[in-house]
């Protein structure tokens, strides 16, 4: 008998927490299923759009400004940015669909992640596009992700929140939003690559015509693999920026890169290894004669002048090629 008062007991303590658990957790309101976009009549004025902010709470940010000289990075001094990522962003927006209605209570705006950033605990991603005036043409702030996809979303100003579909991931981080394609080269264009490294032998290797194989040209009687000779052949056409940052004095101590075209168009650069990475710096150029060329060296200084690029560590040892280490003897 007294063990079943006990259990009795014990069961009757359970009930009375789980209904303590259960009155203390915020009672979701509500919600309707809706369709339609999420901003209506976006995509007819997606070519008004000048400026493109995004910030997440906490910290990121990223600015994308159009100018004369096309989308640049703001807080890259204006390198340009990724247009391809920008044109799938702005159409995401534009093609946004509601979902459901969800809550339009401030106090439970924070269960979404759609909470104004500057509260505690914070966590979305403010998204505007402006216009040349700055006036903006949608504003929203993107939340949490729910397990069955899409995003909770909330129009800066407004209470209402929503759960859309139509949005993917974003990024906050400048060098995230950089076009990533350096030299713009093609390999068929490439006629000669010339190394010469601050310290040891210099490596030059080269073909006669766009169809032929690269081979060793210097130094005379050095041998280097076939499939090094091929790895550094690609770099030029492959090359890839991580980052960009102003570069005020010209990278001392660096090993120096010449890349020539068929063209008549040379591409000196300057790479050096510093603090874990790997820097380049480009210069253009082209004689005098040869007009194309000139044009597309001028072209290339526009974005490359004054600037110290990041590249990847695997691109970069390509150009560390030395014939001493691969040389038989």
């Amino acid at each position: 008998m007294r063990k079943q008062a006990a259990i009795a007991l014990v069961i009757a303590a359970v009930a009375v927490v789980a209904l303590a658990v259960f009155a203390s957790r915020p009672r979701e309101e509500r919600t309707a299923a809706v369709s339609g976009p999420l901003f209506a009549g976006l995509e007819a004025r997606l070519d008004q759009v000048r400026t493109v902010s995004l910030v997440k709470a906490g910290g990121g940010a990223v600015t994308l400004s159009l100018t004369d000289d096309g989308w640049g990075v703001v807080e890259r001094d204006g390198y340009p940015a990724d247009t391809s990522k920008l044109r799938r962003l702005l159409l995401d927006l534009a093609g946004a669909k509601l979902r459901e209605a969800k809550t339009k209570d401030p106090a439970k705006h924070h269960f979404l992640g759609v909470q104004d950033l500057d509260k505690p605990e914070a966590e979305g991603i403010r998204v505007r596009l402006a216009d040349a005036e700055d006036k903006p043409l949608a504003e929203l702030i993107i939340g949490k992700q729910p397990a069955d996809g899409g995003y909770y979303v909330r129009k800066v100003g407004e209470d209402q929140s929503w759960l859309v579909d139509g949005l993917s991931r974003i990024e906050t981080q400048p060098d995230r939003w950089l076009r990533q394609e350096l030299l713009g080269l093609e390999e068929k264009q490439i006629r000669e690559i010339a190394l010469t490294p601050a310290k040891g032998k210099a490596l030059a290797i080269g073909r006669d015509k766009p169809e032929d194989l690269f081979r060793l040209i210097a130094p005379a009687g050095a041998e280097v693999p076939e499939a090094d000779i091929v790895a550094l052949a690609r770099v030029p056409a492959e090359l890839r920026l991580d980052d960009v940052r102003k570069l005020s004095e010209p990278l001392s101590q660096a090993n120096e890169v010449v890349i020539r075209t068929f063209d008549g168009l040379a591409l000196r650069g300057q790479l050096l290894e510093r603090d874990g990475e790997f820097l380049s710096s480009w210069r253009a150029e082209a004689g005098d004669d040869q007009e194309d060329a000139k044009a597309k060296a001028a072209e290339l200084n526009r974005r490359l002048a004054d600037r110290a690029f990041v590249i990847p560590a695997y691109q970069a040892r390509r150009f560390q090629l030395q014939p001493n280490e691969a040389t038989k003897k």
